[in-house]
């Protein structure tokens, strides 16, 4: 039985949750809490597996609830989102940097096909985050991790004309000490995070507050792949490379084509051995073929090491296909990164 607490002051939102919850024989739905200080009071005294936390809540917030948590006791916190302004959306990725492990948009209307997807993403969600592993947040380090070995190191000193990132859940935090750890990108940077539709805008905010510029790829025009930028993906449609623009399609294949498996394999296609992929944490398997498209085509191809990984899915599906050339940590990923980029920096200097 998943032990599940939810941390809601509306007594309707309260309500509706309930109804979502009940009669699923793997879900206890604990008593509500109905601000921040009953929400600590509630976890001490039940030890709930899992937490829905709304972040608008009375007294101490829920961006401090979450950090109280997983200073003290820390588990998997699902923050529950009804917020699309600017401001709420920033919050939902300041709840990630202090520890959340994913967010779910509250069904904007009360409509029979709104709460369904509502109802299957809530529900999908508790059940992996029972098993997640919760990540304690800790400083990026430019040193190199242990798992980087002489050979890897040796083949990523060569030119680096693309890096394309895929993450899923618990990857913005991964993805924000990855950015803050690099001074500077040399070359175009295109991430597939899988993210709810709307909050992509408060994601790219949050990313640029690493000091790079970060953008959304525009779904009806093209987006100029430029050396320095980052584009994030949208949360809807695939991507195309073609003459150095991306491009944002819907996916006509959506049981064998995903965001992330179209952006590793147009990296492959379009940059082959010269670009590099990393695939970090996430459920599913989004990303595995590609990033074995990438390898194929002799790009250096990383996964996110299975013991740092909130999910490791992803990774993990990427390596059972033999896609991964090296596992390394969030930390390793960006010392070795960092590497890449400062060779690649003293030869263009030494060329020019």
């Amino acid at each position: 039985m998943i032990r599940v607490l939810l941390v809601e002051d509306s007594q309707t939102v309260a309500t509706f949750i309930a109804t979502v919850l009940a009669g699923e024989s793997d879900i206890e739905l604990l008593p509500v809490a109905r601000d921040g200080v009953a929400a600590l009071e509630a976890v001490a005294e039940t030890d709930p597996q899992v937490v829905l936390m709304d972040l608008e809540l009375p007294g101490l917030d829920g961006i401090e609830v979450i950090r109280s948590l997983m200073a003290v006791a820390p588990r998997p916190i699902i923050v529950l989102s009804g917020v699309l302004n600017a401001d709420g959306r920033n919050r939902t990725f300041e709840a990630f940097e202090v520890g959340a492990v994913d967010v779910i948009a509250k069904p904007g209307g009360l409509g029979a096909e709104q709460v369904r997807t509502f109802r299957g993403r809530l529900l999908q969600a508790i059940r992996t985050m029972v098993h997640a592993r919760v990540v304690r947040r800790r400083d990026p380090s430019l040193e190199r991790g242990d798992g980087v070995n002489d050979e890897v190191a040796a083949r990523g000193l060569g030119p680096c004309r693309l890096l394309a990132i895929g993450a899923s859940t618990g990857g913005p935090p991964v993805l924000y000490d990855i950015l803050r750890g690099i001074r500077e990108f040399p070359c175009p940077v295109i991430i597939g995070q899988h993210i709810v539709s709307g909050f992509e805008a408060g994601l790219a905010r949050w990313l640029a507050s690493t000091g790079h510029r970060v953008e959304v790829a525009d779904r009806v025009r093209d987006t100029p792949i430029v050396n320095g930028r980052i584009v994030l993906l949208p949360a809807e449609g695939v991507a195309r490379i073609t003459g150095g623009l991306l491009q944002i399609v819907p996916d006509q294949v959506p049981d064998r084509l995903h965001a992330i498996d179209s952006l590793f394999f147009a990296a492959a296609e379009q940059v082959g051995g010269d670009a590099v992929g990393v695939l970090l944490t996430g459920m599913g398997a989004d990303g595995a073929n590609g990033l074995a498209a990438l390898r194929r085509a002799g790009a250096m191809t990383i996964t996110q090491a299975g013991s740092t990984c909130v999910v490791n899915g992803m990774p993990e599906a990427a390596r059972r296909l033999g896609a991964s050339r090296v596992e390394l940590s969030p930390e390793a990923i960006t010392a070795y990164l960092a590497g890449i980029f400062r060779a690649r920096g003293e030869e263009v200097a030494r060329s020019s």
